[in-house]
């Protein structure tokens, strides 16, 4: 499930989704009172080089996204990050 971050116009305050409470349609903040908007992710997520063992016989160290589309295409397997 995706988190939305948001930020008071008013104070500054930040806050995700579970800290939220609408009241008339709009984000307020519970410090304030003032507007909430949400914060520009632009569905950044960063890929983290981890070790894969699941892919071939010996673990692999991938670095990037486009290294595990290359490695799981060079082993006819799917990665389930890549769905």
């Amino acid at each position: 499930m995706k988190k939305t971050e948001y930020k008071c116009v008013g104070c500054g305050w930040e806050a995700s989704d579970e800290h939220m409470s609408k009241k008339r349609g709009a984000f307020v903040c519970s410090i304030c009172g003032g507007n909430i908007r949400a914060k520009s992710t632009f569905g950044f997520h960063p890929f983290k080089p981890m070790i894969y063992n699941d892919i071939c016989e010996t673990p692999i160290l991938i670095e990037s996204k486009k290294h595990l589309k290359r490695e799981c295409k060079k082993h006819n397997v799917i990665a389930a990050r890549l769905l």
